[in-house]
């Protein structure tokens, strides 16, 4: 009997040491292919002990550096920062990537320790791009009649460049993302529900 419990603390052992090598890399392979999916190159490393937390979306470190991703933009963002807040230290890195109607040239978003994040972003769009993703939401007749519409009224216009500056807090309140300090807006849009969809928009694809 005692032969077979050292036997099994021995299995539980090499597999415990078996995993702390084996897990980080798998899953900074699944991360990264989710984040290049569209397009880009993503390099991702993760650090947790023991390796198995990775499991349940908990860590020491979560390091992304990401370019040209095309990520798609969800109005649903309920939980999507919930696996980024298992992880002490979070640091993400984009260049290049286009979210949606937002082109980002420069994109990062860190914590360390508790919340709230700190995000900062340098970015672009264009009127034709954000009327684009507003018909893409509707049916077919009501964006054929937006896009319409917008092209009257906008003419040579519409596909000027507008810049964005993001310098914000953020924070998770009940599985969304919430804007807790820094705020603005580009063309009479506030830049708090934009930051929050670009936020969310990377943080699922982690």
């Amino acid at each position: 009997m005692r032969r077979l419990l050292l036997w099994s603390l021995a299995v539980v052992a090499v597999l415990a040491v078996a995993s702390q090598f084996a897990l980080p890399p798998i899953a900074e392979h699944v991360a990264a292919d989710r984040l290049t999916s569209g397009g880009g190159t993503a390099d991702v490393e993760l650090s947790a002990f023991p390796a198995l937390r990775l499991l349940f979306g908990d860590g020491d470190r979560i390091d992304v550096s990401a370019s040209g991703l095309d990520l798609p933009a969800s109005a649903e963002q309920t939980g999507a920062l919930d696996d980024l807040n298992g992880f002490d230290h979070v640091a993400i890195n984009l260049r290049d990537t286009t979210i949606g109607p937002v082109t980002l040239r420069k994109f990062s978003l860190s914590r360390d320790g508790s919340l709230p994040y700190s995000l900062r972003a340098l970015a672009y769009t264009s009127p034709a791009d954000l009327v684009a993703f507003g018909a893409n939401k509707l049916g077919p007749l009501q964006g054929f009649a937006l896009r319409f519409g917008a092209g009257q009224a906008l003419g040579s216009r519409a596909h000027d460049r507008i810049p964005i500056h993001l310098h914000m807090r953020l924070t998770d309140q009940g599985g969304r993302i919430v804007v807790v300090s820094g705020s603005g807006s580009i063309v009479g849009i506030p830049t708090g529900p934009l930051a929050e969809l670009v936020t969310a928009a990377v943080a699922v694809k982690v």
